[in-house]
């Protein structure tokens, strides 16, 4: 069974060769070019606390409570790599057309951390193929070919993002979904009407 990343934020970090504890995880963050998961950024254990990026080509297991990398050394000040999951919640998840099949709600990942299904609101999924999903600013666009994959499910396990991150981060009320749709909606229809020329 592949993971869904609601499964790691707050999970602790821990390195195999020097057995210490290096932190929990504070975010989750996506490489949208690729549509893969590129790192972790964590929250240092000890008292100086502080947070540190992980590469997810550090990860060794991702197993119930704790995520092992190899070294302390897989631990570094640097700036993460991609869109930190936490800003996809909720984000309206339109066709090319521009019609919105459901918000953003949670994905689950392959084994080599692409992502493998969305799972929106209203208990649907997409199961997309590399290449038929955009990351934009105000949305997420599935190309005609994802959208083909639009199902519904029933499925109420936790998601990759839920288990990664903790206690359901991506499950979010009617009230803050019908708020946050009105708003996105708004922008995505600002995007795409074209400003008028105002010399015709």
């Amino acid at each position: 069974m592949t993971p869904r990343l609601a499964a790691v934020k707050r999970k602790r970090v821990v390195s195999l060769t020097e057995g210490k504890d290096l932190g929990s995880v504070h975010e989750v963050y996506l490489d949208s070019e690729v549509a893969r998961i590129s790192g972790l950024v964590i929250d240092r254990a000890g008292l100086l606390g502080g947070r540190s990026w992980i590469a997810i080509e550090s990860l060794r297991r991702v197993g119930e409570d704790v995520i092992f990398v190899d070294s302390v050394k897989n631990c570094r000040n640097k700036q993460p790599i991609g869109r930190a999951m936490s800003n996809l919640r909720g984000v309206p998840v339109v066709t090319e057309g521009d019609t919105i099949v459901g918000n953003l709600e949670d994905i689950e990942i392959d084994g080599h951390w692409g992502i493998e299904e969305l799972r929106l609101s209203g208990c649907r999924t997409v199961v997309p193929e590399p290449g038929w999903v955009a990351f934009e600013d105000a949305a997420i666009v599935l190309d005609r070919r994802a959208v083909d994959t639009l199902r519904d499910t029933l499925d109420d396990k936790p998601g990759f993002l839920e288990r990664m991150l903790g206690v359901s981060p991506w499950k979010i009320t009617p009230a803050e979904r019908e708020e946050r749709s009105l708003a996105e909606q708004l922008s995505t229809v600002a995007r795409v009407i074209e400003p008028l020329d105002p010399e015709s």
